[in-house]
Protein backbone atom coordinates (compact mmCIF):
# COMPACT_ATOMS: atom_id res chain seq x y z
CA UNK A 1 0.00 0.00 0.00
CA UNK A 2 1.45 3.69 -0.76
CA UNK A 3 0.02 6.51 1.77
CA UNK A 4 0.12 9.92 0.80
CA UNK A 5 -0.38 13.41 2.45
CA UNK A 6 0.39 16.61 1.69
CA UNK A 7 2.51 19.10 3.57
CA UNK A 8 1.76 23.01 3.22
CA UNK A 9 5.27 24.90 3.54
CA UNK A 10 5.75 29.04 3.82
CA UNK A 11 9.49 30.05 2.87
CA UNK A 12 9.23 33.52 3.96
CA UNK A 13 12.82 34.76 3.09
CA UNK A 14 13.61 35.82 -0.46
CA UNK A 15 16.32 33.11 -1.23
CA UNK A 16 15.44 29.36 -1.54
CA UNK A 17 15.62 27.13 1.16
CA UNK A 18 16.62 23.19 0.71
CA UNK A 19 14.09 21.11 3.01
CA UNK A 20 14.81 18.46 4.99
CA UNK A 21 11.54 15.83 5.42
CA UNK A 22 11.47 13.07 7.68
CA UNK A 23 8.42 10.98 8.04
CA UNK A 24 8.19 7.90 11.00
CA UNK A 25 5.08 6.21 10.43
CA UNK A 26 3.53 3.73 13.65
CA UNK A 27 0.75 1.52 12.82
CA UNK A 28 -2.39 0.52 15.44
CA UNK A 29 0.03 -1.29 17.84
CA UNK A 30 2.94 1.77 17.57
CA UNK A 31 4.62 -0.93 15.93
CA UNK A 32 6.55 1.26 13.34
CA UNK A 33 6.06 0.61 9.46
CA UNK A 34 7.89 2.93 8.21
CA UNK A 35 10.68 5.80 7.67
CA UNK A 36 11.16 8.11 4.82
CA UNK A 37 13.47 10.97 4.12
CA UNK A 38 12.94 13.60 1.23
CA UNK A 39 14.50 16.42 0.20
CA UNK A 40 13.13 19.76 -1.20
CA UNK A 41 14.37 23.05 -2.63
CA UNK A 42 11.86 25.71 -2.01
CA UNK A 43 11.42 29.27 -3.36
CA UNK A 44 9.74 31.75 -1.65
CA UNK A 45 6.33 31.37 -0.49
CA UNK A 46 4.09 28.69 0.35
CA UNK A 47 4.85 25.71 -1.50
CA UNK A 48 2.43 21.93 -1.45
CA UNK A 49 4.52 19.09 -1.06
CA UNK A 50 3.48 15.69 -1.87
CA UNK A 51 4.84 13.03 0.82
CA UNK A 52 4.90 9.39 -0.01
CA UNK A 53 5.33 6.39 2.08
CA UNK A 54 5.07 2.35 1.68
CA UNK A 55 2.56 0.53 4.44
CA UNK A 56 3.63 -2.64 4.55
CA UNK A 57 1.46 -5.49 4.50
CA UNK A 58 2.44 -6.88 7.45
CA UNK A 59 1.25 -3.91 9.06
CA UNK A 60 -1.90 -3.99 11.69
CA UNK A 61 -4.80 -2.34 10.46
CA UNK A 62 -6.40 0.86 12.91
CA UNK A 63 -5.39 4.22 13.28
CA UNK A 64 -1.90 4.91 12.93
CA UNK A 65 0.19 7.92 12.94
CA UNK A 66 3.13 9.65 10.98
CA UNK A 67 5.48 12.14 13.16
CA UNK A 68 6.66 14.72 10.12
CA UNK A 69 9.62 17.49 10.78
CA UNK A 70 10.85 19.99 8.39
CA UNK A 71 14.76 20.48 9.24
CA UNK A 72 17.68 22.46 7.45
CA UNK A 73 19.63 19.16 6.88
CA UNK A 74 19.24 15.60 7.51
CA UNK A 75 19.65 15.32 11.51
CA UNK A 76 22.70 13.22 10.92
CA UNK A 77 24.38 15.77 9.17
CA UNK A 78 23.20 18.22 13.03
CA UNK A 79 20.13 19.54 10.83
CA UNK A 80 18.06 21.91 12.67
CA UNK A 81 14.58 21.88 12.74
CA UNK A 82 12.07 24.77 10.85
CA UNK A 83 9.33 24.01 12.96
CA UNK A 84 7.90 22.02 15.23
CA UNK A 85 7.31 18.47 14.60
CA UNK A 86 3.59 17.55 13.28
CA UNK A 87 2.14 14.24 13.44
CA UNK A 88 -0.84 13.38 10.86
CA UNK A 89 -3.55 10.77 12.15
CA UNK A 90 -4.75 7.97 9.49
CA UNK A 91 -6.44 4.62 8.93
CA UNK A 92 -4.91 1.72 7.61
CA UNK A 93 -7.03 -0.87 6.25
CA UNK A 94 -6.86 -4.37 5.91
CA UNK A 95 -4.10 -6.00 4.03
Amino acid sequence: MKGRNHLSVLNNSFNKKLLFVLVDVTDSQNDKVATEWMQFMIPYGETELMLGFRIPAWSSAGQAQAVVNVLNRAPWSGGSPYSPEETIVFQIIGG
